[in-house]
């Protein structure tokens, strides 16, 4: 089978001429890759210094068709979509006319992909289409205007398409399908299991905050938290993994209250190091504004980490579900600070909910991703071979997950 991916996943050339693109999306292809006999991938080529966090493609069946890159949160990048958008329909045509494909993946929302959406909208390829939505699903006030246009277009129906979606209740119709979002191979899990059965509460309660430093994010709720569990009289180390436009305001937070003997910033880190934090983390604290669900609560709850969490999306279906966390209104301060305290004050609590999201963690591998694609296909008519992930079906078989 072939594959042709279109995506808003951004990419840059390195001094050394490697190619690297957004480090949890490469892996997922890199994934995909294993399961398809070619990927041609149409992305964004960036021009600079790829971040630290970006990766290059593992796989030597994927090939990389570049175009130019637009939108953003200034008026000059906006207009540049307009400028742009017939070379990338132009690109897209071109790829399906000259080479055969068994299945387009589409991943949204971005402006890039509106304007995809709307081309195949208009279209009527036959080919199967994979539409991935990656955000919220529920209505959303403080989303961009193209991300609604785009859950319109996609509800509306695209010609011969299913749709994946981080989401599990009132689905629109039948071609919504719950999928999760895969951050690691099951043998790196089975790795972890060890960690978690000696996992304890300590005299210092170690907490974690992976994720860019943006208002979105909810790094400033995080640290007026910490603030307030320590004026309880809660001894820990509040453990900051990432950078960006709030961390100069961060610091500066930390500094005015006294808080830097308790609070580290370790900056961008590569993604096998973020384990290492995670690893030693007795909560995972992420009261962010909008997400779908982010796979670093994967991470997180793979590590034993409990995760205390804003009650956005199916945030709070998962962890009810899986009797692994807490989830508050991102700004009830009080609610999250209480919330962790009650797990500090009953270690066999806390204790539960870790081993409770080790066991449901199992569900974020590429294996079940890979399993979960596979049976989706097959219900559109491939005949592709589900005995490769017997091992993944035994583990899962006996657990009940909302995904």
């Amino acid at each position: 089978m072939r594959l042709l991916i279109i995506s808003p996943t951004a990419h840059y050339i390195d001094k050394e001429g490697a190619l690297k693109g957004h480090g949890a999306t490469v892996k997922e292809i890199s994934y995909l890759a294993t399961l398809f006999e070619h990927i041609t991938h149409i992305a964004p080529l960036y021009k600079g210094t790829p971040p630290k966090s970006f990766l290059s493609y593992t796989s030597d069946n994927i090939e990389f068709l570049p175009v130019l890159p637009a939108g953003g949160k200034n008026l000059t990048e906006k207009l540049k979509i307009l400028l742009r958008a017939s070379g990338w329909i132009t690109t897209i045509k071109n790829t399906l006319k000259n080479r055969a494909f068994d299945l387009i993946h589409l991943r949204t929302p971005s402006s890039f992909s509106l304007v995809v959406l709307s081309f195949f909208k208009l279209s009527h390829i036959k080919t199967l289409k994979w539409i991935k939505f990656a955000g919220n699903w529920e209505d959303n006030s403080a989303e961009s205007l193209a991300a609604k246009l785009q859950k319109r277009i996609i509800k509306s129906g695209i010609y011969s398409s299913f749709v994946s979606v981080n989401y599990i209740k009132d689905l629109p119709n039948k071609n919504f399908i719950p999928f999760p979002n895969p951050s690691y191979y099951l043998s790196s899990y089975l790795e972890h299991k060890n960690i978690i059965q000696e996992k304890k509460l300590s005299s210092i309660i170690n907490i974690a905050f992976v994720g860019n430093l943006y208002r979105e994010k909810g790094i400033m709720e995080s640290l007026h938290i910490i603030k307030e569990l320590l004026k309880k009289g809660i001894d820990l180390r509040f453990h900051i993994v990432g950078s960006g436009k709030l961390e100069n305001m961060a610091r500066e937070y930390v500094l005015n209250n006294n808080l830097v003997e308790k609070v580290i910033f370790h900056g961008p880190m590569p993604h096998e190091k973020v384990f290492d934090i995670l690893k030693n983390a007795h909560f995972f604290l992420f009261p962010s504004y909008t997400e779908g669900w982010p796979k670093v609560l994967n991470e997180a709850m793979s590590m034993g980490a409990v995760p205390i969490s804003s009650n956005v999306s199916i945030i709070p279906d998962v962890l009810s579900a899986c009797n692994c966390g807490f989830y508050a209104p991102y700004s009830h301060i009080n609610a999250f600070v209480d919330g962790i305290i009650r797990y500090i004050e009953q270690p066999d609590l806390w204790k539960t909910a870790s081993q409770n999201a080790y066991r449901y963690a199992v569900f974020f591998t590429y294996e079940y991703y890979g399993l979960k694609l596979t049976q989706v296909l097959n219900q559109y008519g491939f005949k592709v071979d589900e005995q490769r992930f017997e091992h993944i079906k035994n583990i899962t078989k006996d657990i009940q997950f909302p995904i």
